[in-house]
């Protein structure tokens, strides 16, 4: 009976998932993301496609707010950018229709990176006529401000204080290497630092090893800063000898531009000396302690000695 009931159970769940994802992924979006570069006298329009999917004729509403993409919330504080009609779309069942929008920049704006959220409503009218929200599908609007008459959408600034830091040089085939970068956004724009460390040594007689920067992919907000430790666990003979080298290629996720921060690690050659010299030193004592037991006394000390016993 028990197995029973729990087969039960779980046939239900499984048939409430279902109802829930025929309900949820009705209808679709595309894109989900949109970013838009723009300099300060610019505007623009743009469009998102939505598809129906099933056999219901739709209204829909188009709101839009200012959006947090680090919290993935509502933030009233982010200005508007959007402007789109007030009016309801109509969507045949299984039709795909672009629904425009324009962005469009209010004066005095600060260069940066703004986000909105335009949402779609699915709306009915009661028999009062009052409209209601169905479930809403929603795109994410990456706006890039960047300052007028510029040739090319770069940022002004360098947007990022960068730091590299040798926590610890390691011990070879024993302990790994660890280096620590810190990026933080000095600018007004929304970064998602990219990019890699490489380390050669200064002949560059190998490969470069190469570690990937932000793996999680953090978006980080103006005033934000992310730090990691990575580690370098491959060695080789040239590692004793000669100091490795570090170099960062960071870019920021928003123009394809990089900043470049470069550190050594310091080589194990003052090591390998003093090795070189204990080893030398025991090597010259052992030597002399075996001299010294396999050393014989002269004869004539041996005749002498015989003498005065008799």
């Amino acid at each position: 009976m028990k197995i029973l009931k729990t087969f039960k159970k779980i046939l239900i769940t499984l048939l409430f998932i279902s109802f829930s994802f025929s309900n949820i992924y009705a209808d679709t979006i595309e894109p989900f993301i949109n970013t838009v570069d723009l300099q300060t006298d610019e505007r623009t329009r743009e469009s998102i496609t939505y598809t129906s999917e099933n056999g219901v004729e739709k209204e829909i509403l188009l709101e839009v707010h200012g959006y947090n993409i680090n919290t993935e919330e509502i933030d009233e504080d982010v200005p508007i950018l959007l402007r789109v009609d007030t009016d309801t779309f109509n969507i045949l069942p299984g039709e795909s229709k672009d629904i425009p929008y324009e962005v469009v920049l209010p004066e005095n704006i600060e260069v940066g990176t703004y986000h909105n959220l335009l949402v779609l409503d699915p709306v009915n009218k009661t028999e009062d006529s009052i409209i209601t929200t169905l479930h809403s599908l929603s795109q994410v609007v990456r706006i890039n401000i960047y300052p007028a008459g510029s040739d090319s959408n770069l940022i002004p600034v360098t947007p990022a204080d960068i730091s590299l830091e040798v926590v610890t040089k390691g011990i070879p085939w024993i302990k790994a290497s660890e280096i620590k970068y810190t990026y933080e956004n000095t600018s007004n724009y929304i970064l998602q630092p990219e990019g890699d460390l490489q380390v050669f040594n200064r002949k560059q007689n190998e490969e470069p090893i190469y570690l990937k920067i932000n793996e999680e992919e953090k978006i980080l907000n103006p005033g934000e800063k992310i730090s990691e430790t990575l580690k370098i666990n491959t060695w080789n003979i040239y590692d004793l000898i000669q100091e490795r080298v570090v170099l960062g290629r960071f870019y920021n996720g928003v123009d394809g531009q990089y900043q470049g921060e470069q550190i050594s690690i310091e080589s194990f050659k003052d090591e390998v000396v003093i090795v070189g010299v204990v080893i030398v030193f025991l090597y010259i004592i052992l030597s002399e302690s075996s001299k010294s037991k396999g050393r014989k006394l002269p004869k004539e000390y041996d005749d002498e000695h015989e003498d005065e016993e008799e």
